[in-house]
């Protein structure tokens, strides 16, 4: 459910105070993203969300600042992907029907070009034209010629516009796909890049035949820098 659909309900000041509560009954810092977790929590906006806190809490583990920001990056960083790749694929369809009628249009430019040379060749073919036959002739193929220069100039303008949108739209894209595999506490790769890491590796050696090593290693008393 939108949690701004339920905020302005009937329930809204209820379910704003009982996140407020939570961060108060767990001493977490009052910041603009826990209160969003429990936000979405109270309001059962995120079941997946809701699950884990609820797990966490009926085997009493201790909710830290630390665990919103691990909460925050899992669900919420995923969620931002998957409606950006939403909102991308939207306007990468928008652009390519842009692009698609500016071709239609450039091909009926040309045709009617065609068509007007077609007509000059003919009425040529049938003797040496009068002078205003003659004139109006060119004057026709002129006309024509400088509309086929705005189509294709048009049609390049639109080429451009797409190419950029579409180079913008890749960059937001990557931006949000790197926000989502990377841990937001410590800044490096975290699991779920390790999981696709790993399972592309695994792919690329039962295609080839080659052998893939794992390298592990253990930090001893790694709460004291995290």
């Amino acid at each position: 459910r939108s949690v701004d659909h339920v905020l302005l309900g009937p329930d809204g000041h209820t379910l704003a105070r009982a996140a407020l509560d939570a961060l108060v009954a767990h001493n977490l810092t009052p910041t603009p993203k826990a209160y969003e977790v429990f936000l979405c929590h109270a309001a059962k906006a995120n079941p997946s969300l809701s699950d884990t806190i609820t797990e966490m809490q009926n085997e009493q583990r201790r909710i830290t600042d630390q665990t919103v920001e691990a909460l925050y990056a899992r669900f919420f960083n995923e969620l931002r992907l998957a409606e950006t790749v939403m909102m991308t694929s939207g306007r990468v369809s928008e652009e390519l029907i842009g692009v698609e009628r500016t071709l239609k249009t450039a091909e009926a430019g040309a045709r009617a070009f065609g068509d007007h040379l077609n007509g000059a060749r003919g009425k040529l073919g049938e003797g040496a034209p009068s002078e205003p036959v003659l004139r109006t002739m060119i004057d026709n193929l002129v006309s024509a010629t400088v509309e086929m220069e705005q189509h294709t100039l048009s049609l390049e303008r639109r080429l451009v516009e797409s190419s950029r949108e579409v180079n913008s739209l890749r960059e937001a894209l990557n931006s949000v796909r790197a926000e989502a595999f990377t841990d937001a506490l410590t800044g490096v790769s975290n699991r779920k890049y390790f999981d696709v890491t790993i399972t592309r590796a695994l792919g690329e050696d039962a295609a080839s035949g080659k052998p893939v090593s794992l390298l592990m290693g253990d930090i001893d008393f790694f709460k004291r820098v995290n």
